[in-house]
């Protein structure tokens, strides 16, 4: 039976504060938990309503009622089993030098576009992302349900301005802007990086001045269409084209 004080530390893995200093992080629904199973993330523990093949043979698994697994839950309607797993260790800058092509989020906020890039970014192989200091926490749990165990795919660490600096030493930094010229007439060579700015504000000036390439996705005409697009959105096409097209 789970304990008031277990329900009390889980709950307070909500703030990213608290997930740092304990080392974990909460994954919600048989889907993903199995997925990050599968994907080797080591577990604390796991607590579930229901039987799942694919808990077998693991340890540090307590079946609990429904009651229960509301009061821990961080969804509105929780989906049987809860899972709290270690926090990986961060990538070295030297393990983002020697990739040849990495992602860089400058202070993306809104935790479903968070996740939509790790996943979008893992499907289209860019498995090393830096992220800005004030970007949303990859363990908040709602990135980590919109992401689908792509946290366990990439390799991100969060990185100062004099630290992204050291990147664009030996990277061709590639910021997206309106005023940029078009993907669809650019080919590039490795190493580089692509900026995807702030949901609201864009790049900042201080990365856009880091900045060798300005880069633009093209719109079909001018007139009644949105002045942007989703921060989500612009990365997938980005990184879509870098990938098939380009090479």
């Amino acid at each position: 039976m789970i304990t008031k004080k277990e329900i009390i530390s889980i709950k307070k893995l909500d703030n990213k504060k608290e997930r740092y200093e304990k080392g974990l992080f909460i994954a919600e629904g048989p889907l993903l938990v199995a997925d990050l199973i599968k994907r080797g993330a080591k577990h604390y523990k796991i607590f579930t309503t229901t039987k799942y093949d694919f808990l077998k043979n693991l340890s540090s698994i307590e079946y609990i009622c429904e009651k229960d697994l509301l009061r821990i839950s961080s969804m509105k309607t929780p989906n049987n089993i809860l899972g709290l797993f270690y926090i990986k260790t961060q990538p070295t800058i030297e393990n983002f030098i020697k990739s040849d092509k990495i992602l860089i989020l400058n202070d993306i906020q809104d935790p479903g576009n968070m996740g939509n890039i790790l996943r979008t970014a893992e499907w289209l192989d860019f498995k090393y992302i830096v992220s800005t200091l004030n970007s949303v926490d990859i363990y908040n749990p709602k990135v980590v349900q919109a992401s689908m165990g792509s946290i366990m795919g990439i390799n991100i660490a969060y990185l100062d301005l004099e630290q992204i600096k050291y990147i664009s030493r030996t990277h061709c930094l590639i910021a997206t802007d309106i005023i940029g010229e078009s993907i669809c007439n650019f080919k590039i060579d490795f190493p580089y990086a692509i900026i995807i700015g702030n949901e609201g504000s864009g790049i900042s000036k201080e990365l856009m001045n880091m900045a060798n390439i300005i880069l633009n996705i093209p719109r079909k005409n001018k007139l009644n269409l949105p002045e942007s697009l989703n921060a989500a959105t612009a990365a997938a096409i980005i990184m879509w084209h870098f990938y098939y097209i380009i090479l």
